[in-house]
Parts: C-alpha cells; sequence; structure tokens
C-alpha cells in the first residue's frame, strides 16, 4: 500500500512561483524576439531601397535602432517589474498580511504584535527556539511572523525549522538573490 506524501504550502507556491517565473521569460522572449525581427524587417527594407543616399540610409538605420533599442528597454522594465511583482506576491503569500479585511480590531493588534516581537530578534538560534515554540503551541501567526523576519535576515536554519514554509521560503530567496541575466535577452 503506497503513502500519498501530501505537498507542503511552501513547496505548492515554490511550485507556483517558479511556473510563474518561466511563463514569464517564454513571454518576454517573444516580445524581445518580435522586437529582433521588427528591426530587422526595418533594416532590409532600407538596405533595399534605391531611392535613398547614403546618408539617408545611415539615418534611417539609426532610427531602427534607436526605435528598437527603446522598446527593448520599456521590456526590460517590463520583466524586472514583473518578477518582482511575482517575488513579493510569494513573500506576502508565505508571510501573511495584515487582516486589512477584517472587522476584528483583535485580529489586527494580534498579527501586529507578532510581527513586532519577530522584529526584536536579533540572533538566529533565538529566532529558530522562538519559531519551534510558536509551532508547539499552533501560533501560526507568531510563526509566520518569524519566518518573515527570518527571510529578511537571511537566516535559513530559522525558515528551514518550519515544516511548511521551509521549500517555498528557500526558493523565494534563492530567486530574490539571482541576478537575472538580461544583458542578451535584451539585446537587439
Amino acid at each position: 500500500m503506497a503513502v500519498e506524501q501530501q505537498t507542503t504550502r511552501g513547496e505548492r507556491e515554490a511550485e507556483r512561483l517558479e511556473a510563474e517565473l518561466v511563463k514569464l521569460d517564454e513571454s518576454i522572449d517573444r516580445q524581445a524576439e518580435q522586437i529582433r525581427v521588427s528591426r530587422g524587417r526595418a533594416v532590409e527594407a532600407v538596405e533595399r531601397n534605391t531611392e535613398l543616399n547614403e546618408l539617408a540610409k545611415r539615418q534611417r538605420l539609426d532610427q531602427a535602432r534607436d526605435t528598437a533599442k527603446e522598446h527593448m528597454s520599456r521590456l526590460k522594465q517590463e520583466y524586472l517589474d514583473s518578477r518582482e511583482a511575482a517575488i513579493e506576491g510569494t513573500r506576502r503569500y508565505l508571510f501573511g498580511s495584515a487582516p486589512s479585511g477584517s472587522k476584528d480590531p483583535a485580529k489586527l493588534m494580534a498579527w501586529r504584535d507578532a510581527r513586532d516581537r519577530a522584529a526584536r530578534l536579533d540572533d538566529s538560534h533565538d529566532a529558530e527556539h522562538a519559531l519551534r515554540q510558536a509551532l508547539e503551541v499552533g501560533d501560526s501567526e507568531q510563526a509566520e511572523a518569524i519566518v518573515s523576519h527570518a527571510y529578511e535576515k537571511g537566516w535559513g536554519n530559522v525558515w528551514r525549522a518550519h515544516p511548511d514554509l521551509a521549500a517555498g521560503v528557500d526558493r523565494l530567496a534563492r530567486v530574490r538573490h539571482e541576478r537575472p541575466n538580461t544583458m542578451f535577452r535584451f539585446s537587439i
């Protein structure tokens, strides 16, 4: 009898983030290729045009290059913004966000209190101990606050101690610190 292993919230979110980034990369690569093709067609049209003198051809070729560079620059910024939005969305999902939709002021106070207590942790070993205590008593707000604080501090030993979030936070940390290769992706 095979035992089906359940995926954790962190694993599911890591997979979702990965899929979102792959989809973003594919979309951006298609758009960048369209810009290159468009520039190539413009260059071919200028070079075939026998009515233009060399100066006019040079001006049109420069214009085609400048237009392509401008489009690539906008596409690059769109890519970086979309990537950052995906990272931020994952971060909010994993670590929770203020219960703004709640009409219960006690929930908001508990959320703020958990964040304040986590922010006072200045040592990864103390944070790991506090996380284990929060998990033992079922205080998910405090546990998420501690993992969020650990993520900001770069304390992998702490977030890896959270069985439900570890995989997602690991992936989030890697993506956050990866420098996307924009040099070739956005060249014309």
